[in-house]
């Protein structure tokens, strides 16, 4: 789901647009979070 979406569906209807460094800063984020979940996951085993 991208940015602008998720803000109309707030009843904002403004469209935000990241730039490329703002938008890999975010997806690496989001990995390294998925990361350290599947890992805590593990050591739960």
């Amino acid at each position: 789901m991208s940015l602008p979406v998720m803000l109309s569906q707030n009843g904002i209807q403004r469209q935000l647009f990241m730039d490329r460094s703002d938008q890999e800063v975010a997806i690496f984020q989001y990995s390294a979070k998925k990361l350290k979940e599947v890992i805590e996951q593990l050591n739960e085993v």
